[in-house]
């Protein structure tokens, strides 16, 4: 993504306040997240509670859990969102 673009929607997407949104989604949801991410893992419990029958993953530290656990750990990721799909 060009990096004007990427800049144009951090500045749109960063301030939103999506808590509405998010306890409107009403499709099978996976939400995954890190104990090492700049994102709390509560905040992704969070996410998951409000989002009904929506499954939660979170990485531990030492399991590539930071912010990009598609990169640190690919071969759990990929196994987790396969096995969310395969549902």
């Amino acid at each position: 993504m060009p990096r004007r673009h990427a800049a144009a929607l951090m500045l749109d997407h960063a301030p939103r306040d999506w808590r509405d949104v998010i306890s409107r989604i009403a499709i099978p949801t996976l939400v995954v997240g890190a104990q090492k991410s700049v994102f709390p893992a509560e905040s992704q419990a969070w996410i998951a509670g409000r989002i009904p029958g929506a499954a939660l993953e979170i990485f531990d530290e030492d399991d590539g859990g930071s912010h990009f656990m598609c990169m640190e750990n690919a071969e759990r990721f990929n196994a987790v969102v396969r096995g969310f799909l395969a549902k």
